[in-house]
């Protein structure tokens, strides 16, 4: 058992570390979800950088900032602490179990240690003085853990046995931790969704300003763009594959939904009739977008794929609980009707011929998508996003990178991101010699067409650090 002094040095640990991982977690909400310029006091360098280090993929697991798991861990540790020093049926094991929590939770923080020194470009100083509490308290607890031995069967027993002992506060403590967590996720993903759209139509995963539904995040590094035809059988077995990939790689992979109806009524490549209700089906689909409910319909339609009629699609709209005055007004509109030839003209302009198909860059895959070319493409063409490059401009990173905008002339003048400098894709190998090998290369292109290219002609010239930035989502205005 603990002796008071013993009691009082673990509670001031978890006290501390507490602290700082709920500073760590403001930080990520500031960075992250705040529409406030944010800069933290361990915002130093480049190298040392803890709004960066929030701003990567691994600031986060499962949609919940890894500072929230410390942060409650902690509280509820402290919490069993003075639960556990009451009972007598616990007391005497309280060492040896949190020794075994010290010691996953070190084992936990190395990991979190090595992928900061090997994978995040930046330093956390907070992480690192949370990392050193938990190395401090776990070698703390090795010495009162001495004193009964390190016999592996004896000390998980002793802690399952403490723990059966007060099932139902354990037990409580889970739910706590579990709703929370859940809880935090939700809140954030709302904080999220109405950051990138004010009108908060985001969180429906529909852009209301250019009608494109999506899946995924605006912050993922690479973009998969999906043709389909709501009377194709075989795109709704792909979306849900796809759907599955996506969810996977949330934070990584964006995927934005086109339409490609196989209907002589609006797509002009094909001569004859093929899937009669395709285009109305498209049209209806977008216009419960702009009433928030785009995936619900198109998963909807998908259910009633071989029932498809004009009366399925009010019966859909009115499951749904959508404003039908509204929603048969829009499926006339010329806004609509654009959005979806928008879709059409781009799928024969890349000549997509059938549905499902998908497009990385200029690459097609007809039919399904797999894993493995997924996982290719996320390994070899990294992509800064714009929301990371205007945190990494508040860090005074953009002293360290360079920036390369291979658009068009007419686009890099009409508007930039500041500090970039024009070079076309095609004289970019002639003026290798004006940027520096040592220096990360960020390439701005405004669809991705051109920046494949330009990065393996840089990485086959020694470049090590070169990223890809696509355009679209939104612009910098001449300074």
């Amino acid at each position: 058992m603990f002796t008071k002094k013993e009691h009082l040095i673990l509670s001031f640990l978890l006290i501390l570390s507490a602290a700082t991982a709920l500073k760590l977690l403001h930080i990520d909400y500031m960075v992250n979800y705040s529409p406030e310029p944010y800069k933290s006091f361990c915002n130093i360098n480049a190298e040392f950088n803890c709004d960066l280090v929030a701003s990567s993929e691994y600031s986060s697991l499962w949609g919940v900032p890894i500072a929230f798991f410390g942060l409650s861990g902690d509280l509820l540790l402290l919490l069993f602490l003075f639960v556990g020093n009451k009972l007598a049926s616990v007391r005497a094991a309280l060492p040896t179990l949190y020794f075994l929590t010290f010691l996953f939770k070190t084992i936990g923080c190395l990991t979190l240690a090595a992928i900061s020194f090997f994978f995040i470009s930046s330093h956390c100083v907070l992480c690192m003085l949370y990392w050193l509490l938990t190395l401090v308290g776990f070698i703390f607890l090795g010495r009162i853990q001495s004193r009964t031995g390190f016999e592996v069967t004896r000390l998980f027993k002793t802690s399952v046995e403490a723990l059966w002992s007060t099932k139902w506060f354990t037990l409580l403590c889970l739910i706590i931790f579990v709703s929370s967590s859940l809880y935090t996720r939700h809140f954030l993903y709302k904080c999220g969704c109405k950051l990138r759209d004010p009108q908060s139509l985001q969180c429906h995963n529909y852009e209301l300003t250019t009608n494109t539904p999506f899946l995924g995040t605006a912050a993922a590094k690479l973009e998969i763009f999906t043709y389909t035809d709501f009377e194709c059988p075989w795109c709704s077995r792909a979306h849900l594959a796809i759907a599955a990939l996506v969810n996977k790689y949330e934070k990584q992979v964006r995927l934005i939904r086109r339409d490609f109806p196989l209907d002589v009524q609006c797509n002009p490549s094909l001569s004859r009739p093929f899937h009669v209700l395709a285009c109305q089906a498209a049209y209806f689909a977008r216009c419960a977008g702009k009433q928030g409910k785009y995936w619900e319909y198109h998963n909807e339609l998908y259910q009633a794929q071989r029932a498809l009629s004009p009366e399925t699609f009010l019966n859909i709209a009115k499951l749904l609980n959508l404003d039908l005055e509204e929603i048969e007004s829009c499926v006339r509109s010329p806004e609509i009707h654009a959005a979806v030839s928008a879709d059409i003209q781009e799928a024969i302009d890349y000549g997509i011929q059938a549905t499902p198909t998908f497009r990385i860059f200029g690459e097609l895959f007809t039919g399904a998508l797999t894993e493995e070319s997924l996982n290719d493409y996320l390994k070899h063409y990294p992509a800064i996003t714009a929301t990371t490059l205007q945190r990494a401009f508040r860090s005074n990173f953009d002293k360290n990178i360079q920036i390369v905008d291979i658009r068009k002339k007419a686009d890099f003048e009409r508007d930039h991101i500041p500090g970039a400098v024009w070079i076309s894709a095609q004289s970019l190998e002639r003026t290798l010699r004006n940027l520096q090998p040592e220096k990360p290369v960020l390439l701005y292109d405004q669809d991705g067409t051109q920046s494949l290219a330009a990065y393996d002609l840089l990485i086959r010239n020694g470049f090590d650090s070169v990223h890809i930035l696509k355009g679209g989502y939104q612009t910098w205005p001449l300074q």
